[in-house]
């Protein structure tokens, strides 16, 4: 598939890029035309509980755009560290100019009960999932506001709404993203800045496949091939199986011209 146009010459920043929902993200806003800076923090934090992805999988989004035509910035970024954010911003002003389109979509779990969980596996899920959004949205509206135009389309989750086992911490902080995601578009909407989530339900991820559901095999006694598609029974609308490209169809939605007046939603795929 070659570029199409429709995000012609807009900058888009989508970090957690370097596999699973971010590099699908990433390359759907390519093919539509988007310059795409890609992020990741290309490292495991000590209390996760599967591996992130690697700075060879950053550099290979990367070559993945390019081969379709389109132009990619890899760099590596903790979104969690403002210092850290804000240079991953200025990186891809003074490359580009501006940010037109913001996806955060970095995200970590563990998996864990309240009380065997740790402070530091605590800190680690409320950080990535939803300091990390504030932190990108900061730095990236000191630039959009100037401009009056903007997209910022938020990671949130099916577990921010409907209780998930052994993910409360998660959940939580995915359920913050929804309610900071509809305050901030009530904030920037003068600006002319789109501010909405794209909530997934279970999708077939490295966090899913290395990470929850595993887990939940145990805490229902099945045999861990069958869990995914359980998670999608008990907690998917639908019960249908979510792809990665159902969900990169909804954020490249979320960045056209044709949603300007969408704002504060929360999209559940």
């Amino acid at each position: 598939m070659t570029v199409s146009g429709r995000l012609q010459n807009r900058i888009a920043v989508v970090t957690g890029g370097a596999r699973g929902l971010g590099r699908s993200h990433a390359l759907a806003l390519a093919r539509e035309g988007a310059r795409v800076a890609v992020v990741d923090i290309c490292r495991t934090p000590q209390e996760s509980t599967y591996d992130m992805g690697r700075k060879s999988d950053l550099e290979q989004t990367a070559r993945d755009i390019e081969s379709i035509g389109g132009q990619a910035l890899p760099l590596v970024c903790n979104v969690a560290d403002q210092d850290d954010v804000r240079e991953m911003v200025r990186t891809v002003v003074e490359k580009w100019g501006h940010i037109d389109i913001l996806v955060n979509n970095a995200g970590v779990i563990s998996i864990s009960s309240v009380v065997e969980m740790t402070e530091s596996q605590w800190d680690l899920v409320m950080n990535v999932n939803l300091k990390g959004t504030f932190l990108c949205c900061k730095y990236a509206l000191l630039h959009m506001m100037n401009r009056k135009e903007g997209r910022i389309i938020n990671t949130g989750s099916l577990a921010g709404r409907d209780a998930i086992p052994l993910n409360a911490h998660y959940g939580a902080a995915k359920a913050g993203v929804h309610l900071f995601t509809q305050a901030l578009a009530k904030e920037v909407a003068h600006y002319g800045i789109n501010v909405n989530a794209v909530s997934p339900g279970g999708v077939n991820t490295a966090m899913m496949e290395r990470a929850i559901a595993p887990a939940l095999a145990a805490l229902w006694n099945i045999p861990e091939a069958d869990a995914y598609r359980a998670f999608c029974e008990r907690f998917n609308v639908s019960a249908r199986e979510v792809t990665e490209q159902d969900v990169s169809n909804v954020v490249v939605w979320l960045a056209l011209e044709e949603t300007r007046n969408l704002t504060g939603l929360i999209v559940y795929v």
